[in-house]
């Protein structure tokens, strides 16, 4: 969203009220466009977002936001880890106990989202920190990727040799396991050996 580009364009210091105040620009931009056409009038969004607040040659600190079901992972060579929780009915019903991952799937909930940006007046996003090392991989995914399972994610980052590989192979492994919803991917890799900055 450009509300959320503009946010950090405009940005004094990367920080957790940054993400917060990314995600009240484009909760009040979603918002004034469905006052303004009756024809979304029930339009919203989900959000996530990261942002590095420290980049050194041994490592660099992530902060990420999210809103809605779209997620974040952190990756290396032996694990993916979801750094986000969806918020919809079924990941809900998921954390409860009454479903299990693999239920949840083809549960109706799963497009029944709990929070987004749009349906309320004021949006506060869920934020986690992160280190990323040599190799170390932040991935950030629309819920269309939820058809992969961790170790899909994790054996396409390690085969990829750069970051924009990775995230193109992930999209075309999702549509090639029937994904139905929007399939999106972004990676970013911490990379040291030709110092530069973490690479997308």
């Amino acid at each position: 969203m450009e509300s959320v580009v503009s946010c950090f364009a405009d940005a004094k210091a990367f920080d957790a009220r940054l993400l917060e105040e990314a995600a009240s620009r484009a909760n009040r931009q979603v918002r004034s466009r469905r006052r303004a056409d009756a024809t979304v009038a029930a339009m919203a969004a989900t959000l996530t977002v990261a942002i590095a607040t420290t980049v050194e040659e041994v490592a660099s600190r992530w902060l990420v936001a999210n809103i809605g079901d779209s997620r974040a992972w952190f990756v290396n060579t032996t694990s993916a880890i979801q750094l986000t929780e969806d918020d919809n009915v079924a990941a809900q019903l998921v954390r409860s106990g009454s479903l299990t991952p693999e239920e949840a799937l083809a549960h109706p909930g799963r497009h029944w989202i709990t929070r987004a940006i749009g349906p309320e007046d004021r949006v506060v996003p869920e934020t986690s920190e992160v280190w990323l090392h040599a190799g170390d991989a932040l991935l950030l995914a629309s819920d269309g990727l939820d058809v992969l399972t961790t170790d899909d994610i994790r054996r396409v980052m390690a085969d990829a040799a750069r970051p924009a590989d990775a995230a193109r192979s992930l999209v075309e492994l999702a549509l090639r396991h029937g994904a139905v919803d929007n399939v999106t991917a972004a990676v970013v890799r911490h990379m040291t050996s030709s110092g530069d900055a973490p690479g997308t």
